[in-house]
Parts: C-alpha cells; structure tokens; sequence
C-alpha cells in the first residue's frame, strides 16, 4: 500500500471530490498545484511475477523539460466544516524522471509529460561479466551494484535466492536488465520494483483492507474465475522438452491449473530442477480472483496488495496488477488482474525427475546457432533428436550434415561425435 493515514480510505469515500494534486519539479524551484493540473495519472502494468515500473501522467499549461525529477502527491480533505480545508496526502512512494520534454497537445491547448520510476534505468542492454556459478541473490546485488541501486532493499531471503545459476545465460542475446529481472521474477515468483526509491522484490502483500460498494461502480464489475495452480512446468526448445511437478488428487478434483514457464534463459542450464521445490511450495497456495473494476477512486493499492472487494451478492480476495487512477474533475480508477496464459501440457512426454529424464535434452542458442548436450547420454530415436533440433533452429538436416561416427553400445548407436559449429556433442540413439 501507498503511504496514507489510517483514515485516508474513509475521507475518500466521503470527501473524494474535494481534493488536492501536486507535482514538486525537483531543483526547478516550482511545483505544480491543482490549479496547473487539468489532468493526473499514475498506473502500472504486470502480468504474474514480472518487473513492474510505475509511470505519472500530467496534463498541465506548464511544459516539463526532458530530464525533470516529479515528486507528485495527492491529498484529500478531512475536518469538515472548517474555513480552511485541510488535506491529508498519498505519497506515492517514489520520484519519478521524464525521459523526453512534454508534448503540446494543440485540441487541449495543453502540454503533456510522462514521468518514470527508477525501473526505467533497467532498460539498457545487460553487460555484466561474472563468474559462475552464482545465486540469484548474488546476480541481483551484482545487477543493482551495476544500475547504481541500493541493494539494502533485497531481501536477505527469498524464494530460490539460493539456487544457483551455473551458466552466463544472458549475454550476447540483445537482453536488457530489465529482462534479466523479469526473468528472475519468475523464478522467484516476485514483483522486482522500487519502493520509496529502494529497489525490492515485493511480494503479494494481505492488505487486510476492504473496498465495497461505496468505493466502486456498480455498472463496471467483473469477476471471472478464481485462479490457483496444482502444477507447474519448466519447458523449453519450444516446449519439446518439459519438468514438472503436480498435484494429481488435485487435478482428479478441480481440474488442471497449470503455470508454465518456457524458454527462459535462466532455466535452460542443466540444473533447472533445482528451482522447482520453493517455487512449487509457494505456488500451489496461491488463490485469488481474476477481476476488473472501475471504482470511484481508492488510489491506497500498490502492485501485488491484496485486498478483498466486497459487493451486494459476495465477497472476492484479489490481487492487484494493473492499476490506473485519474485525477480530473473528480477522480477514477481502473483495478484489476487479467488471467495468466491458459496452458496443457502433454505430460506423456514429459519428466517429474530430470534426473531420469529419457528424452531428447538439447540446450540450443538460438543466437549462436549452437546446440550441445546438457547430460552425458541421451536416450531417443534418430527422428527425434533431429526433430528437436530442426524445431529450435529450423534446420532440417542436421544430423546428416554432421560429422559423428555410431558404436553399438547395448542395443543403442552411440555417437560418440557430433559436431555442429565447432561444438562436440555426446547422445546415444535407439536402433
């Protein structure tokens, strides 16, 4: 949550239409006031564990220059009655940078500017040279130490913050460090944000707040479904090659919930297994509603709050993603969190122990255009090893083109070289 007073969700309820919105312009000597502001908005957007960066809004008759610090705060009135109107104020936890000069929006005959958290700072190409292998953690001080950041904001414990990752998976693929820390959100099934200016991972959050039909409008409710997860897979190679873990008296009852996660670096070593086991813990006790409101402006939530919405007929514990409040006239707000990407996996050709795994297990860098072995033998037939490699790189022929040479072993080929650009690679193929 945002930092308010303890009554600040009761006043807006009551006074929501007498309010205050300011815009400090750090080191510019000025700060925008309400009579500036024609319109303020502030919102982010994620999907279920990924990089969130919050971005202001301000339509004003004063043009903000690239570069400018905004430190904005929204205040609502409380002791009525009084002559002079007092506010109490939402801070909104950060400031935030405009990374071009405001546009003039010539029909509004008014300048627009758009202003970001620190999270923009994570969009330039990822450099880090490291040595390996390294826990998560440590890749996150190492990425925060690069970016100037705090890391006296990363916990000192997290899920998988552990587990390491034994390859450099990130270099050389035109990744950003904001996609190395999505791809971390994944794994660690955080929100990696800013917080009063402090990169964190925040963590779904109970609120223990309640909004209800004095918050909300009642022509734009939607509740769909309420979303929880019995299993959980890791695919890659275009979602030939697939770890699990399930829950199967669960499954038989309420049905397959899955959450997959494919092709992301940080899982295609030979070790992803090692991130299942708190990942799984921790997802399979996850619920909450897929929901969309319009509400009369709450503007308390923050990425991943938890709260409860509480309408005439029921009562729905929701997460909150997505978010957009405006400041005009009056004030409005848009809450709500679209469903993770339905998925099915055909578990008939997939593993719950990599460590038995039988088919074809190929890591492919798709930049490269290299393909080895993650294990020492690989058991399958000959049409889907080379099935598998045509599907990653779109090369039909792969095997006829390379120089191996076949040794009966046990009722199996070995080959005992394979060499595709330079690299040597070690399977075994069936008869």
């Amino acid at each position: 949550m945002y930092n308010v007073v303890n009554n600040f969700l009761t006043n807006i309820a009551k006074y929501g239409r007498q309010f205050d919105v300011q815009a400090e312009l750090v080191g510019k000597n000025k700060t925008l006031s309400v009579y500036d502001i024609n319109v303020f908005k502030h919102r982010f957007n994620a999907s279920l564990f990924q990089s969130v960066m919050r971005v202001i809004e301000i339509d004003s008759n004063y043009q903000i220059q690239k570069d400018t610090v905004v430190n904005p705060k929204l205040g609502i009135k409380f002791e009525p009655g009084q002559t002079i109107l007092n506010y109490d104020y939402l801070i909104y936890n950060n400031t935030y940078k405009t990374l071009e000069d405001a546009e003039y929006d010539e029909d509004n005959r008014a300048y627009v500017a758009l202003a970001y958290d620190k999270m923009h700072e994570a969009m330039i190409e990822y450099d880090l040279q490291l040595t390996y292998p390294i826990t998560v953690r440590n890749l996150l001080v190492a990425i925060c130490t690069r970016l100037g950041w705090s890391t006296s904001g990363i916990p000192a414990s997290f899920i998988n913050s552990t587990t390491q990752i034994t390859l450099d998976v990130f270099s050389g693929i035109n990744y950003t460090f904001r996609d190395v820390l999505d791809e971390i959100a994944k794994v660690t099934c955080s929100f990696p944000c800013f917080i009063a200016d402090v990169f964190t991972l925040k963590y779904i959050t109970e609120t223990n707040k309640t909004i209800n039909n004095d918050y909300l409008s009642e022509d734009n409710l939607t509740f769909t479904k309420e979303y929880f997860i019995n299993s959980v897979v890791f695919a890659r190679a275009e979602n030939s090659d697939t770890y699990y873990r399930k829950d199967d008296a669960d499954i038989e009852e309420n049905g397959l919930h899955e959450y997959r996660l494919s092709d992301l670096q940080i899982l295609s070593t030979d070790n992803r297994s090692a991130f299942m086991d708190e990942m799984y813990t921790y997802l399979r006790t996850l619920r909450f509603w897929i929901f969309d409101v319009q509400t009369k402006g709450v503007f308390i939530f923050d990425i991943a709050d938890r709260f409860t919405i509480q309408t005439d007929n029921a009562s729905y514990s929701v997460v909150l993603l997505n978010a957009e409040g405006t400041v005009e006239q009056g004030l409005s707000e848009h809450l709500y969190a679209d469903e993770p990407e339905e998925t099915e996996t055909d578990y008939t050709y997939s593993t719950d122990d990599e460590k038995k795994d039988n088919l074809t297990r190929l890591l492919v860098d798709k930049t490269k255009q290299e393909i080895r072995s993650e294990i020492s033998t690989i058991y399958a037939t000959k049409d889907e090893v080379e099935d598998t490699v045509a599907s990653s790189i779109g090369t039909a022929n792969v095997l006829q083109n390379s120089d191996f040479s076949l040794v009966d072993s046990q009722g199996n080929y070995t080959m005992e070289k394979w060499t595709t650009n330079g690299r040597i690679i070690f399977c075994s193929i069936d008869k």
